[in-house]
């Protein structure tokens, strides 16, 4: 409980302060990951960050809805402004989307460049039990917003397959 309230504070504290995450973020993690459970730091940061910062539901495209408003607008007819709230709802979106995106990115540099994440990389590698086919998930889903960071976790896990599929899809 009181491990799960660190890692929520440190989450919270890196979105609301993006320079925190990018100058001491990696320093943080990484350190985090030698003095504890590295396996458990990685999981239930991952799904933390589904839960607090992912939305479940596709959001609209805020541009597409702007650009046609413009494109309609005649002399002498009123322009359909968005509401407030509904701006502050696609900027704080917005803000979730980017964060989590690095966030992952910087995750998944860590992952695959340093000592103290080597047991993590070696469960992965293996994705031979429950415990280790469960992570696997976890990261997958999180990892999903960011196309190259999925990749490289799925040629982690040597899971070629799923790999080329993914980049097959990115093609399209």
């Amino acid at each position: 409980k009181i491990f799960e309230q660190l890692l929520t504070n440190l989450l919270d504290l890196f979105y609301k302060k993006p320079q925190v995450l990018s100058s001491k973020g990696k320093l943080i993690i990484t350190k985090l990951c030698s003095l504890l459970d590295c396996t458990q730091i990685y999981t239930l940061l991952a799904k933390l960050i589904l839960e607090e910062y992912s939305s479940s539901s596709p959001s609209p495209s805020p541009q597409k809805g702007r650009n046609r408003n413009k494109s309609k607008s005649k002399k002498g007819s009123k322009k359909a402004s968005p509401s407030p709230s509904l701006e502050n709802d696609i900027a704080s979106r917005q803000s979730k989307r980017r964060f989590v995106r690095n966030m992952v990115r910087l995750m998944n540099l860590i992952l695959l460049t340093t000592k103290e994440l080597y047991p993590l990389r070696e469960i992965i590698k293996k994705c031979d039990d429950e415990k280790s086919k469960q992570i696997f998930l976890t990261l997958y889903k999180t990892w999903c917003c960011s196309p190259i960071s999925l990749v490289s976790l799925c040629l982690l896990a040597q899971r070629y397959d799923l790999g080329l599929m993914l980049v097959n899809q990115f093609k399209k």
